[in-house]
């Protein structure tokens, strides 16, 4: 009887991985909506038909809380947030020290819908600001606003 070669128990263990893995999704895979499992006590919902919009708005949205402090653990950044405007010449405030950052009143407030600006210090002259790290940073990372309590009069 001939021996056969590694290349050959190779591309045989590889055919019957491949016809297992297939096999395994065929099984698995529901095609009808029937043949789904349901949850125990649930009924099943047609999908929905027609146009879908957004639920509408009201003349006066929910108040958001001002934000008080930004978190952002990735890079080990914690810092409270004032509040800032615009100067008389209408430009941008800035926080006065490196070791704040500074939510602009002018953009929405992070939790309301829109974007909101923060202002801080990468870096001066005595040393590193708040944002120092900031480059560290890519789309996804976490950042965490804490927003003040608010009271309902």
């Amino acid at each position: 009887m001939p021996t056969r070669g590694p290349a050959a128990i190779v591309s045989a263990a590889g055919l019957v991985v491949i016809a297992a893995g297939t096999a395994g999704l065929l099984l698995t895979r529901h095609s009808t909506p029937a043949l789904r499992p349901v949850a125990a006590g649930v009924a099943a919902l047609p999908a929905p038909t027609g146009p879908i919009a957004a639920p509408p708005q009201s003349a006066q949205p929910a108040p958001v809380a001002s934000p008080v402090s930004l978190t952002i653990p990735l890079i080990g950044m914690e810092t409270q947030l004032i509040t800032l405007g615009l100067t008389v010449g209408g430009a941008l405030q800035v926080p006065s020290t490196t070791s704040v950052a500074g939510w602009y009143t002018g953009s929405p407030r992070p939790g309301a819908v829109g974007s909101a600006i923060v202002v801080g210090h990468i870096d001066s002259l005595t040393g590193p600001g708040v944002f120092y790290r900031l480059s560290e940073l890519r789309r996804g990372d976490d950042a965490y606003v804490r927003r003040a309590v608010l009271t309902m009069v």
